[in-house]
């Protein structure tokens, strides 16, 4: 009979250290330690790239943003494999975030940021209800564009994070053996006969 053990947790250098080690490895699993600490990592550079780059730099911020989020991929994709699931959630999450990123480049998407800001500048809280009307009919076709990338990428955003929380598979699955739990053979044991 097999005994299932858990190993310790990931220390910070540790996951760190070995995430940053499979950049490219998306084959095999991840503990959550890993996964969580190496967000963590990626957050954390993400956030301090949104305070040096200034605002105006949409482009420079987007390819960014990209490069840095692929940072996370891989050890995404094996925390997946690693609770049993399939990777491809991971992918489609990228890629509507990246699509709804781009959108957001686009010259109608940037006319009509451009154009609520001027309004809001200029008119405040006395905005009138059928000046934002109006504009939102102009740009309905491109709103209703942009809503539907932000849902889907929220909605597999979410999944992947749902399936990120739950925990590792204790045995060989078909991503491999599980990097958290060891299978050891159960001891015998010996029960003693007394007499009475």
């Amino acid at each position: 009979m097999e005994k299932i053990k858990a190993l310790p947790q990931l220390d910070f250098v540790s996951a760190v250290k070995l995430a940053a080690g499979r950049l490219t490895d998306f084959k095999g699993r991840s503990r959550r330690s890993e996964f969580w600490w190496w967000m963590a990592v990626v957050l954390v550079v993400k956030v301090a790239v949104a305070f040096i780059l200034p605002p105006q730099s949409m482009l420079v911020s987007l390819i960014l943003d990209v490069l840095i989020m692929a940072c996370a991929l891989s050890v995404t994709a094996r925390r997946l494999q690693d609770a049993g699931y399939h990777a491809i959630w991971v992918f489609l999450s990228f890629a509507f975030g990246i699509a709804t990123s781009v959108f957001q480049m686009t010259d109608k998407m940037v006319d009509f940021t451009t154009e609520y800001s001027a309004m809001i500048e200029h008119y405040g809280f006395r905005i009138q209800e059928a000046q934002v009307d109006g504009l939102m009919e102009e740009y309905a076709n491109t709103l209703m564009i942009f809503g539907a990338l932000a849902l889907a990428w929220a909605i597999t955003s979410l999944v992947v994070v749902i399936l990120c929380l739950l925990d590792s598979k204790p045995k060989t699955n078909k991503y491999g053996p599980s990097p958290k739990y060891i299978m050891e053979d159960e001891e015998p044991q010996i029960i003693e006969k007394t007499d009475l």
